[in-house]
């Protein structure tokens, strides 16, 4: 499709050139429309004047000034204000101010206090923040809500967040109200000369050349403008192409020489933490209640987990079992009664759904999870040779098969070696003499931690030792 428009691009340009030409005859007064011909010698006696580049030069250096203040000022405040709702409310206020004042009168307000030569920076800047800022929002608030759950739950910091999680959303958006942005920066700042009559700047030569009724110049400066900004236009998208290229390769490749360069400054650290892994761990869920929209899901419930236990929490949909599993992780409160976790530092969860990053491959994927963890390539290696995806460590996810990408969301959660492993309907995808290879392997590694099993499999819970704990209708009520 691409392609399809490409090729019609300078057909349509000479259509509209010969519908141009055909008029200016039709008129036949070159002060009221000049014709193609004229537009373009007087455009190429521009070129040759003294003052043709720094004209040029002037313009577009204001105009990009106040369009690089602009993708600044509205990328800081979109960022900001998606995570903070006080200030977005201020901004959003503050933005829909801006896009309601007309150029003109931000021209003439500005001129009371500042000089004329800095117009075209403050326009431009004016006009551009308010798409910049709403573009960057939105591409923060595509970020699905499931993914920031698994960031909490699995401790990633900050940086890998933003890395990982937040900059293949915004980047895109950002780069569209680069485009669009680009163009409005042009117009708003050219009009800004204009009215300000800002010398030795594109805006002054269309002021000038209306007074003369020199129009001839005056559409040969309009189409320089024009082609200015495409050709900015043109190079915006190229740099952030190039800066996306870099993000999505970096998913790609970056987490794993990332790991296995800090595991060797790192190791140490994490062989001091085995004495506190030595000490006894246990999970205890004391008269623990949760309501949803007045409906009891869970009802003073009590359980009592040490290392080593397995249980299999089971009933019929929407009965509350995962829901069980989020008052584990901490996602959701319990109404009433108490968790405690004794020296449990670290949770893996296979949640019901993936929650991969379908453009990275799954190296990348199990390194999200790490933390501050310092994990070797032979770990990594080793999971996955286990749940028999050995080679496919460099594959990107949404190249993988439902069942795959199942086991690498479990790959995932082993890896962090966890104190608790909570599996929600994890052998979904899975066929059975899979499954059972899988199970086997993650019940080898039950010794260090606590496992709870969601599941609706009888046969799951069996094959993987668990002791069963049955939520139904009759215990809720």
């Amino acid at each position: 499709m691409k392609l399809y428009k490409k090729l019609f691009v300078v057909p349509a340009i000479i259509f509209w050139i010969v519908v141009w030409h055909y008029w200016s005859k039709r008129v036949g007064n070159g002060i009221f429309l000049p014709s193609p011909e004229k537009t373009f010698h007087t455009m190429l006696i521009l070129v040759r004047e003294k003052t043709f580049f720094q004209t040029l030069i002037h313009t577009i250096g204001n105009i990009m000034k106040g369009f690089s203040y602009a993708v600044i000022a509205g990328f800081v405040l979109g960022t900001l204000a998606s995570f903070f709702r006080l200030l977005q409310i201020l901004t959003d206020t503050l933005m829909n101010m801006i896009k309601a004042v007309p150029v003109a009168s931000f021209t003439i307000l500005a001129l009371l206090f500042i000089k004329s030569e800095h117009m075209a920076v403050l326009v431009s800047f004016l006009i551009v923040t308010p798409s910049i800022y709403t573009n960057v929002m939105t591409g923060y608030h595509h970020v699905e809500h499931n993914m920031k759950e698994m960031s909490g739950i699995y401790g990633v910091p900050v940086i890998r967040r933003i890395r990982y999680m937040y900059l293949p959303e915004v980047l895109p958006a950002l780069l569209a109200a680069c485009q669009t942005g680009v163009g409005l920066a042009y117009k708003s700042g050219v009009s800004a000369e204009v009215i300000a009559q800002t010398t030795d700047t594109i805006g002054y030569e269309l002021y000038q050349s209306k007074i003369y009724l020199d129009t001839e110049r005056l559409f040969a400066w309009t189409i320089l403008v024009i082609l200015l900004s495409a050709l900015v236009s043109w190079i915006v998208k190229m740099i952030f192409a190039g800066l996306n290229k870099v993000v999505v390769k970096s998913h790609s490749i970056g987490g794993l020489y990332r790991v296995t360069n800090q595991i060797f400054a790192e190791e140490k650290k994490d062989t001091m933490i085995d004495f506190a892994e030595k000490k006894e761990k246990a999970l205890k869920l004391l008269g623990v209640s949760k309501t949803y929209q007045k409906q009891k899901i869970i009802e003073n419930m009590n359980i009592e987990l040490h290392q080593g236990d397995v249980i299999a929490v089971m009933g019929e949909s929407g009965i509350g079992k995962t829901t069980l599993g989020n008052l584990i992780t901490g996602v959701v409160r319990a109404d009433s009664g108490e968790i405690i976790k004794e020296n449990l530092r670290k949770t893996g969860v296979v949640f019901q759904e993936n929650r991969l990053f379908e453009n990275s491959d799954i190296y990348t994927n199990m390194y999200y999870a790490t933390g501050k963890q310092a994990v070797s390539r032979q770990q990594y290696d080793e999971i996955l040779e286990r749940l028999e995806l050995n080679g496919y460590g460099r594959t990107v996810v949404s190249k993988l098969s439902g069942g795959m990408k199942r086991r690498v969301s479990i790959a995932r959660a082993l890896l962090i070696q966890p104190d608790i492993l909570i599996l929600d309907e994890p052998f979904n995808g899975l066929d059975r003499q899979l499954a059972y290879r899988v199970m086997d392997y993650i019940k080898e590694t039950n010794k260090n931690r606590i496992t709870v099993l969601i599941t609706h499999n009888c046969e799951e819970a069996e094959r993987m030792g668990a002791e069963i704990i049955e939520i139904n209708k009759k215990e809720r009520e």
